[in-house]
């Protein structure tokens, strides 16, 4: 039997390849995202975007006569605008937390991606925080510190309350088990 070429070369548009390491297997749980979590990473892209517009009309007013100026600001947020709208979609894609029998790993980033492991044996604690946007919609950031000299902690973000409480009250008990 020949393989499928399309299934050796996958295309753009096509669906990921399930991995069976980072699926739902057994003593692998990936948390679902917050769905107001992308909303929250979208609008603090915009606020960034409109921040943007004041230092670009400055500079651009000491280099070009009239009206340019302006036009040329309103151009530069627009665009970092529509950029920061799909940057936000892209990074909540490609965001997951996962807790493992012997840790937790924190995947993340759309150009520069990071994959962060905390094993088990090494969280000295965890602590679940919410803002006041974060009460509003449901949404907890679960931090875990850690042993480690050289990654002081981790953070999960975006996570429904109920979940990281959850992962919280697990990672302590795993914590009983190891003393």
């Amino acid at each position: 039997m020949t393989p499928n070429r399309d299934s050796e070369h996958p295309q753009a548009g096509d669906p990921p390849a399930v991995d069976p390491a980072r699926s739902n297997a057994p003593g692998i749980d990936i948390l679902p995202r917050h769905p107001a979590l992308k909303t929250v990473w979208r609008l603090r892209n915009l606020v960034l975007s409109l921040a943007a517009f004041v230092p670009v009309t400055a500079l651009a007013s000491a280099a070009l006569p009239g009206d340019a100026p302006l036009a040329l600001a309103l151009a530069v947020v627009v665009a970092l605008m529509i950029f920061g709208w799909w940057h936000a979609g892209a990074a909540f894609d490609r965001y997951r937390v996962a807790v493992l029998d012997d840790g937790v790993r924190v995947e993340k980033g759309v150009f520069w991606r990071v994959e962060t492991f905390v094993p088990g044996v090494r969280i000295q604690h965890t602590e679940v925080n919410q803002g006041p946007l974060d009460r509003r919609w449901g949404m907890a950031k679960l931090v875990i510190h850690t042993a480690a000299a050289g990654l002081a902690s981790v953070s999960a973000v975006g996570l429904h309350r109920d979940d990281a409480i959850a992962v919280r009250d697990r990672l302590l008990d795993r914590g009983h088990d190891a003393v």
